[in-house]
């Protein structure tokens, strides 16, 4: 997916189950963001944002269980941020329903989930239903994903290049 370099991109996170890794993803993707010193801001649970390396805003219950403040939040605070940025780390689909009006609202939906683990009828349920009723971009993001299987998806992965021949690049570049 590309996105253009002015205006905001919110990006939601999600997940069919606990454990799947999305916390750790979107610190691995905030810290990059940063890096290329795009201004960032994680929206999500309290444990998730302890450790995240941009700005945060922590989603309490009473807003995970009414929809209405939900809404307003998003209006208020988020599309109106002054982030490029916002990564959204939405509660487990188990632990609370989507409100697809809001998500419609977004640039991508992301589901992130472990490569290696059974994908269950209700998995495929859930993500038919979503394509349904998502008009955004429906992104999926493997997590824990054995090398060699990668390497079957993607082609050879490189080496590691010896500093030796680091140097003679940086050089000649």
């Amino acid at each position: 997916m590309h996105f253009t370099s002015s205006g905001q991109k919110i990006l939601l996170f999600y997940s069919h189950q606990n454990e799947e890794g999305k916390t750790f993803l979107i610190e691995f993707l905030a810290r990059e963001l940063l890096r290329q010193n795009r201004s960032t801001i994680y929206f999500g649970n309290q444990e998730g944002a302890k450790n995240m390396p941009c700005e945060t805003l922590v989603m309490d219950n009473d807003f995970i269980s009414n929809p209405v403040k939900e809404a307003q939040f998003w209006e208020e605070k988020l599309t109106k941020s002054p982030y490029e940025f916002i990564l959204v780390e939405l509660p487990n689909i188990n632990v609370k329903p989507f409100n697809y009006s809001l998500i419609n609202k977004a640039n991508a939906l992301i589901l992130v989930t472990e490569a290696n683990r059974t994908w269950k009828s209700s998995d495929t349920y859930l993500n038919n239903s979503l394509k349904e009723m998502i008009k955004i971009p429906h992104l999926l993001w493997l997590n824990k994903m054995d090398g060699d299987e990668l390497e079957d998806i993607n082609g050879e992965i490189p080496s590691k290049r010896s500093s030796i021949r680091t140097k003679v690049k940086h050089m000649l570049s």
